[in-house]
């Protein structure tokens, strides 16, 4: 069965739970629930967790704050991937699956977040607040015999602390790495997103080199790319 093709909710939440858990061509277990689901009660991670994952490790590779995102049950994943799988540049994506690629990245921006019964879904982003400690002064030793005594001698800086705070925002998009396993599509990880930044876009390497295909229906063709996982 080929994989550009019309899913269901229903079928996602099952792509979902078949791959979470599971290695995917990279041989990396996938990790949508683990590391993306705020709800440590179906398969996700806990409030503390999710909170405190980048606190030692706060900056990414453009020297901004990390932020940790997520959904807050698997019935907003599974719908909002359904959305993402459907969508123009979902089905350009998995096309690619239909080819010669064996991961695709999609990168989708939603024109509909609602979940079942109409409401409006929204997810948890962890925000890193830094937190300033106070130096250390170090004085002279305070002996009688010491010129300097009691007179300041160094001060000592430390480093920033950071803190993660959870917050919830309105989902406005979502980013799926989606691999071909054989016949089975198999989704790596799946991560909210909360703001707009440029378009839609679905990237998956054929042969030697990477393909990137727009909401704007040009296609790129590039040598080298790194997809996250």
């Amino acid at each position: 069965m080929a994989f550009a093709r019309d899913y269901t909710p229903a079928q996602t939440l099952k792509i979902l739970n078949d791959s979470e858990g599971q290695p995917g061509t990279s041989g990396e277990n996938a990790h949508a629930f683990s590391r993306h689901l705020r709800n440590s009660g179906h398969g996700g991670v806990s409030k503390a967790t999710f909170a405190a994952r980048w606190e030692n490790d706060p900056y990414d590779d453009n020297s901004e704050y990390r932020i940790n995102s997520g959904w807050l049950g698997k019935g907003d994943m599974a719908v909002l991937l359904c959305r993402l799988l459907n969508s123009p540049i979902g089905q350009a994506g998995l096309g690619g699956l239909d080819g010669s690629a064996d991961r695709v990245c999609v990168n989708a921006f939603f024109s509909d977040t609602s979940g079942f019964g109409g409401t409006s879904l929204g997810g948890a982003v962890a925000v890193l607040r830094g937190l300033p400690q106070p130096a250390e002064f170090i004085y002279h030793d305070d002996h009688p015999k010491n010129p300097l005594r009691g007179q300041l001698k160094t001060i000592k800086t430390k480093p920033m602390k950071f803190k993660g705070v959870i917050r919830m925002k309105d989902i406005v998009g979502g980013v799926a790495v989606l691999d071909k396993m054989g016949t089975r599509l198999h989704v790596q990880t799946f991560y909210p997103l909360f703001e707009v930044k440029g378009r839609g876009f679905a990237e998956y390497r054929m042969g030697t080199s990477v393909v990137t295909k727009s909401e704007t229906h040009t296609d790129y063709i590039h040598t080298t790319i790194e997809l996250r996982i």
